[in-house]
């Protein structure tokens, strides 16, 4: 049957045609522009990271007085040079290098005069939270309201020993909390292990010797994660990476409690932000030792010891090398600092180490004393390291976008978001800093993928948190391709930072789809149209010129009144 359409029609189909390149001109799906924030911190935490790591044991039964036996690996044996070994030597582990080397005391502590106001107390910086993360902590305060408790409020104190009285830490960026640490290691053997300590000084924990040596896993570890405040997946000083280990070697040739105790040096300095708590050294009958002491740290037994806790109790009595008190303890406490309070501050007076017992109460648990000797070679120890130099460092607390999970983003018009809290965890204030917004087709990303944008803030301090946010549309020179986005903190690497390879991040695991609108595939594509709508595809056949050409108006011709009616007929 042929139907011949009437004029009219060419009308109606120049106009859907003309609705066809709106439509092309809109994105398919409005992107959101808001963004529904999470609890609290839930953007600016990473998951567990440490999931199969064990605590450090306590319950390790020490010999008290060296004799013939090594605690040194074969391995570790064999690689040192003995000849310079000499009584109060230690050795010096280079996580870095894999070296080890002992080192004579002799000329060090000879000609070191005892500085009681060497270890003194400083209270560091709590992190100042602006952007995204700063509204939802605002927000969150405003609903719980404040407190005005002290840090020491939250300490419980005990006479009872049992029944255990330890307490989560509320605040871990509260001084002197925010000086105690979390500490990972990796053994050559495989197991890997968790620890406590305490910061000193800007770039140096106290910990025992046997949370960096622990033979039965093959000696020496291979690395040592440090986490200041942390709690849960909460890190708000960031982590860091030991670079030296040291110890006594009497401490590797006997394994005995009196010289349990370990220096750790820093790669980058913290000390400054997290504050440090003194140290000091008494005559071994001084009160101090019975009277009340508090401490810290993760132990293994509460929390899976990924959460801080602390408790007080009152010392027992003390010995040349080492402290005995009533503090409840379990393994993953190891190292963690015992102080006391006075008027002008925190001291750490014995760093924990072992405990005794089945749980009933008989007995004391028991640490290394900070003796004059001990106090004395920590100090050489310190003596020994470079001042560090100061630097910013940069991480990603806030990731987030108004882009949905598989949107259409059409070059050149949707326009949609990336939010970004930036924080500075390093030592030096910034005047001004670059976020680069990218694309990329990888689960890594890096500055090969397609820039997208730049945004640049001013005036970033130390412990100091803004957001850094980008709004626009993706460039026609990026390839139509699905994506996942993110950013790189400094891309043009304008800034010198302490570690420079961990400023990239992907903004969760969403991707997106890139196009061509539908009016750009219209007058650009020569020899026919695939026009994507809705995540399907369309085929117009013909040249746009044909289509032009297939919907012009006819010409008007007379018809005569026996056409009209033969027509009407065959109808």
């Amino acid at each position: 049957m042929v139907i011949i359409m009437k004029k009219q029609g060419y009308y109606f189909m120049i106009f859907g045609v003309f609705m066809l390149l709106l439509i092309g001109t809109a994105p398919m799906s409005s992107p959101n522009e808001k963004f529904i924030p999470l609890n609290p911190f839930e953007f600016m935490v990473q998951p567990q990271r440490h999931s199969d790591y064990l605590p450090v044991e306590t319950t390790l039964d020490p010999l008290t007085s060296l004799d013939d036996h090594t605690y040194l690996s074969d391995e570790d044996f064999a690689a040192i040079d003995w000849s310079s070994y000499e009584p109060n030597s230690f050795v010096e582990f280079d996580l870095e290098t894999r070296t080890k080397k002992i080192i004579s005391n002799k000329d060090a502590l000879d000609g070191l005069e005892y500085d009681p106001d060497l270890f003194q107390p400083k209270k560091g910086i709590k992190p100042t939270y602006n952007g995204h993360i700063g509204d939802m902590l605002a927000a969150a305060a405003s609903e719980l309201g404040s407190s005005s408790l002290s840090i020491y409020d939250t300490i419980r104190a005990s006479t009872i020993f049992p029944p255990d009285d330890r307490a989560v830490v509320a605040d871990t960026t509260a001084f002197p909390f925010s000086s105690v640490v979390k500490i990972y290691v990796t053994t050559p053997d495989g197991p890997r292990y968790m620890g406590s300590g305490a910061i000193i000084d800007d770039t140096h924990v106290l910990t025992v010797a046997h949370v960096g040596y622990i033979i039965a896993d093959g000696g020496l570890v291979t690395s040592m994660e440090i986490i200041p405040g942390k709690t849960g997946s909460y890190e708000p000083y960031g982590s860091y990476y030991a670079r030296h280990i040291r110890m006594p070697m009497e401490w590797l040739i006997s394994a005995s409690s009196q010289y349990d105790y370990a220096l750790v040096t820093l790669a980058q300095p913290i000390g400054a932000t997290t504050g440090y708590m003194g140290v000091a050294t008494y005559n071994r009958f001084d009160p101090v030792y019975t009277s009340k002491v508090y401490t810290a740290g993760y132990p293994g037994d509460l929390s899976g010891g990924y959460v801080m806790y602390n408790t007080t109790d009152v010392g027992t009595s003390a010995d040349e090398w080492n402290h005995w008190f009533k503090l409840d303890t379990y393994g993953g406490q190891s190292g963690s600092a015992i102080w006391t309070k006075n008027s002008s501050g925190e001291y750490i007076i014995s760093i924990l180490a072992y405990e005794y017992g089945q749980g009933d109460g008989a007995g004391s648990n028991f640490g290394t004393r900070i003796s004059q000797d001990v106090y004395n070679q920590l100090a050489s120890w310190i003596g020994q390291d470079e001042d560090p130099v100061e630097k910013p460092e940069f991480r990603p607390i806030f990731w987030d976008t108004t882009a949905e999970p598989w949107q259409y983003l059409y070059k050149g018009q949707t326009k949609f978001r990336i939010l970004s809290d930036i924080e500075n965890l390093g030592r030096m204030d910034v005047e001004e800093l670059t976020v680069g917004f990218y694309l990329t087709n990888d689960s890594e990303l890096t500055l090969d993928d397609y820039l997208i944008g730049t945004k640049t803030i001013g005036n970033l301090d130390v412990l100091e948190s803004k957001a850094v946010n980008w709004y626009g549309n993706i460039p026609r020179s990026v390839p139509n391709n699905r994506y996942r986005i993110g950013f790189i903190i400094d891309p043009f690497n304008e800034l010198d930072e302490y570690e420079e390879d961990n400023n990239a991040k992907l903004v969760g695991t969403i991707q997106i789809v890139v196009a061509n609108s539908i009016s750009y595939n219209f007058f650009t594509s020569p020899l026919g149209l695939g026009l994507t709508i809705g995540g399907g595809t369309l085929i117009v056949g013909g040249t746009t010129a044909g289509i032009v050409i297939g919907v012009k108006k006819r010409k008007k011709r007379n018809i005569s009144p026996q056409e009209r009616l033969k027509h009407k007929q065959s109808n």
